[in-house]
């Protein structure tokens, strides 16, 4: 195991102060990560949008902010390629595959996206 000493700053009555954050580092490098952010047209990130990976029961969190991060070490070992589904009510499903080859050295893959309204239209027997 390897251990980083990082600090974390932060303001106490106007004046400056730091205290060590231990991390993990080898689970991180070992690890393969997918995060990003999901918003719509108009930058607005989305609250509770849903993010899956097709074929895996895997639950995956997306906060507030509209952000996520997803740890596919583990499905990486069984599959060669992976297919995440973003999706939010009234919106399109996105669809991005991934592979291994698409990480970068420090094993991490970021992807955003902006997902589009649904046109719905609604017709009337009457025509009004």
């Amino acid at each position: 195991m390897i251990l980083s000493s990082l600090f974390l700053f932060y303001t106490l009555n106007n004046k400056i102060k730091s205290e060590p954050n231990f991390v993990d580092l080898k689970q991180k490098k070992d690890s393969l990560i997918i995060y990003g952010k999901i918003k719509d047209n108009v930058s607005d990130s989305f609250k509770y949008a849903k993010v899956e990976i097709q074929s895996s029961k895997q639950k995956i969190k997306v906060s507030k902010k509209g952000s996520y991060e997803i740890n596919v070490t583990e499905l990486f070992n069984k599959k060669n390629e992976l297919i995440l589904k973003f999706s939010f009510l009234g919106y399109k499903t996105e669809k991005r595959k991934v592979n291994k080859e698409l990480f970068k050295m420090n094993n991490m893959l970021e992807i955003n996206i902006r997902l589009k309204e649904n046109n719905i239209v609604i017709e009337c027997p009457t025509g009004k």
